[in-house]
């Protein structure tokens, strides 16, 4: 299926039959890939997760990652500095915005900040605050 030129890898719909090797099929699929997107929720950032390895398997690769935080939480270590779209509080924007993020990527190979109103928004969870 592509959705504006974009051809969306989910494991969930790709393909991991039951009783296949789990970790060796999300492997295949973020090498496959030429851009990951974090969805980062409590479930996805818990210590325990394997979201954090997937993190880091695409860093090892280069794989650009485009963060998307859905809920009020702190990005895990990986990404912690990386620019990212803040739809805790409206989850529209990130509809919005990655569109946007995934042509910068494709186009750039890196996601900056987005202005708004000559402010940039955005950003490691730190710089907002005092």
């Amino acid at each position: 299926m592509l959705t504006n030129g974009f051809e969306p890898w989910l494991d969930a719909k790709n393909g991991i039959p039951l009783g296949s090797p789990f970790d060796s099929r999300i492997e295949d699929g973020i090498r496959g890939s030429d851009i990951l997107v974090a969805v980062l929720s409590p479930w996805r950032v818990r210590s325990e997760g394997f979201c954090r390895s997937e993190l880091l398997f695409a860093d090892w690769l280069n794989i650009p990652i485009i963060p998307i935080r859905i809920a009020d939480v702190i990005p895990p270590i990986q990404i912690i500095n990386s620019n990212f779209i803040d739809a805790a509080a409206d989850p529209n924007r990130a509809f919005e915005e990655l569109p946007k993020a995934l042509i910068e990527v494709a186009n750039k190979g890196n996601y900056g900040l987005p202005e708004r109103n000559g402010a940039k928004v955005g950003g490691p969870w730190w710089m907002s605050l005092p």
